[in-house]
Order: C-alpha cells, then sequence, then structure tokens
C-alpha cells in the first residue's frame, strides 16, 4: 500500500517540476506554462500572461485574475487584455495602509472557465522591486 501511495505521489509530483510542454485538464483546457515568480521593476508596465487555450467544443471561455484569493481591481492602471493576459500600465509597490490596493505584490491566479468547468491556468507570485 505505501508503495503506491509512493508512486503515485512521485506521479504528482515528475508533473508539477519536470514536465516541460503543455497540459491537457478535463475541463477541455490546454495550459502552457508560465514561470512562478517575477520579479518587475517599480513603475514599469508589466504583462502576466494568461498561456491556455480550451478545445472548440468547450464554448466561449471566462478569464478571471485573482490577487491572494480576491479578485483582481480592473481600472485605468490594470487591465484584462482579450487574450487574458493582465497588464499593468506601472506596477506600484506602496506599503502605506493608505495605499493598500496600489501594492501589486502578492500571489497571483489566473481561472479559465468553460462549459465544463474551471481550471487554475496561472498562479504567480509578483515581488515589485
Amino acid at each position: 500500500m505505501f508503495f503506491s501511495f509512493a508512486a503515485g505521489l512521485f506521479a504528482v509530483v515528475y508533473l508539477f517540476i519536470f514536465t516541460k510542454g503543455n497540459i491537457e485538464l478535463d475541463p477541455g483546457i490546454t495550459i502552457h506554462p508560465s514561470p512562478s515568480v517575477v520579479i518587475a521593476q517599480k513603475n514599469s508596465p508589466l504583462l502576466l500572461n494568461c498561456s491556455a487555450s480550451s478545445s472548440p467544443d468547450a464554448g466561449p471561455v471566462t478569464i478571471t485574475w485573482y490577487k491572494d484569493g480576491q479578485p483582481v481591481l480592473i481600472d485605468r492602471r490594470v487591465q484584462v487584455r482579450d487574450n487574458g493576459s493582465l497588464y499593468f500600465k506601472q506596477v506600484k509597490n506602496n506599503r502605506h495602509p493608505r495605499n493598500k490596493n496600489r501594492n501589486q505584490n502578492g500571489f497571483y491566479e489566473c481561472f479559465m472557465k468553460n462549459k465544463y468547468g474551471t481550471a487554475i491556468a496561472r498562479q504567480v507570485h509578483l515581488q515589485v522591486a
């Protein structure tokens, strides 16, 4: 019993660490791997790609970005592009409590949803230097 658990655990770890190429998930969404940590220069523009595709029979895809578990506030400084990428006009690193919404350090997730379900297409930790 322990051997099969260990072998299964190894297979999962291998999939996430050593797979180079696309990963296809049950909801008909194919993930295109990207770096999991991005370091950006303060006040520079930044584009976080959400590289995934959906099978044609899965219908339209809806993309939603989250930061630290909350939906990303979309405004004139932060936008979701037509291809699903998250665009920052200028990344900020404000630590003052008054400017909490302008601090863009954090853990970002891109969720893709189609008629079959939802998949996390990208997870990235953004550090603004």
